[in-house]
């Protein structure tokens, strides 16, 4: 049995936005009023978007407009009650804001980040041929569970999930069964590596969420080349994608090098360990 580590990698992405009709009108136009405190379209459409809902349909409309106006009034009421200065409140606030200008400070870095020229594109999806050329989509059988006893040199004599689940059974270990895809469009590398070299039908152990163990099965693998044009508009999109969290890292590295921080006594950064 193998141990694979599984990385967890951040992609940008973008939820349903709401649609903006030609000649629409201007975002800072009250449609509301609640308690003379004006909600404007762009209030509304800031609530589509979070919604995941689409512009024009009057009963979402309708629906937008109600979750804003309950907001609003129990946010008052909460106010009149003091909530609005409890340490929890203003630390939750303060949080919040720097979010939102941190989102604001990565975009502005990302619109900034030079566009891959096509030899670029063109060597990126050479060099990953395993997303590419070579990508295929695995059907993984999974049980899930959380053992009081997680050792893991305890699993390595069991070979199947059978004999794992026969394992949980005899503690009284309860599992959950379930299945699960495996792209190797996206997958992270260091799970690539440590599944390409398993023996077939072989099982192989991921961390799940806390203390839970996941035990993967490899049923089927299907041979799916990314070619073409699909090709060249996700490596791109990748390459884009690389360079805007390098950019960022970068930033907020010269940021951290410019700045004056002291921690409190305990509260010291751990010493980086020096490479061997």
């Amino acid at each position: 049995m193998h141990l694979a580590a599984l990385a967890l990698c951040l992609a940008l992405g973008s939820s349903a936005a709401a649609a903006t009709p030609t000649g629409a009108a201007s975002p800072t136009e009250v449609v509301a009023m609640v308690s003379g405190v004006p909600i404007t379209l762009q209030d509304l459409r800031q609530e589509y978007e979070v919604m995941g809902a689409r512009e024009g349909d009057a009963k979402v409309r309708d629906q937008a407009l109600g979750r804003i106006i309950a907001r609003r009034l129990m946010a008052a009421k909460a106010r009149e009650r003091g909530l609005d200065k409890s340490p929890i409140f203003l630390s939750s606030l303060r949080r919040g804001e720097e979010s939102l200008l941190e989102q604001g400070y990565q975009s502005s870095i990302a619109e900034a980040v030079a566009a891959p020229s096509a030899t670029e594109v063109q060597a990126y999806v050479a060099a990953h041929p395993e997303k590419f050329a070579q990508r295929r989509i695995m059907l993984i059988n999974q049980v899930v569970a959380t053992p009081a006893n997680s050792d893991f040199e305890r699993f390595k004599p069991l070979n199947t999930l059978a004999e794992i689940k026969h394992l949980f059974d005899v503690e009284k270990t309860p599992y959950q069964e379930g299945v699960a895809t495996l792209d190797t469009l996206t997958a992270s590398p260091q799970l690539l590596k440590s599944t390409a070299a398993l023996p077939e039908n072989e099982v192989f152990v991921v961390q799940g969420q806390a203390k839970s163990m996941i035990f993967n099965q490899i049923a089927k693998s299907t041979a799916t080349p990314l070619v073409g044009s699909a090709a060249t508009t996700y490596a791109e999109g990748a390459l884009r994608q690389e360079r805007t969290q390098e950019a960022v890292r970068a930033a907020v590295d010269a940021l951290g090098k410019a700045a004056t921080i002291r921690y409190s006594a305990g509260y010291e950064p751990a010493a980086a360990e020096r490479p061997k």
